[in-house]
């Protein structure tokens, strides 16, 4: 299981994901705004984060943009920023995933899951190259 740091300042949404992600047996922080991301990540670099475009303080591109130079963690955006140009910026910010608000906790989960475990193999296989 992953350790995850959610970033969103609508406090039922947060409540909903942190919810969802520690019942699927996640560790779970919460934060409402960029700038207490940021401490977080430097308190405790997650494996995930997970960020609010909108946010007070930093916005969530700056977050992703800031999380990039620091650690490889997993990036994903929710928002309600749909349009393409906003999904561009999300990903050339460095984001892994770009979730479209309103979204589906299952496949929220589903997606975390799913980058989580590309990575995972992506590391497996790197270890067997770097052993030939």
């Amino acid at each position: 299981m992953a350790n995850i740091l959610v970033v969103d300042d609508d406090p039922e949404i947060r409540a909903m994901v942190v919810q969802k992600l520690a019942a699927a047996g996640h560790t779970v922080r919460a934060e409402a705004d960029g700038d207490a991301a940021m401490s977080a990540v430097e308190a405790d670099t997650p494996d995930v984060v997970l960020v609010d475009w909108m946010l007070p303080g930093r916005s969530g591109i700056q977050v992703c943009e800031a999380v990039r130079e620091r650690t490889d963690a997993l990036v994903f955006i929710l928002t309600a920023r749909a349009q393409a140009d906003d999904v561009r910026r999300g990903y050339e910010a460095g984001a892994d995933g770009y979730i479209i608000k309103p979204f589906s906790p299952r496949e929220l989960l589903r997606s975390i899951d799913d980058a989580l475990a590309a990575r995972s193999a992506d590391r497996t296989a790197g270890d067997r190259t770097a052993g030939d």
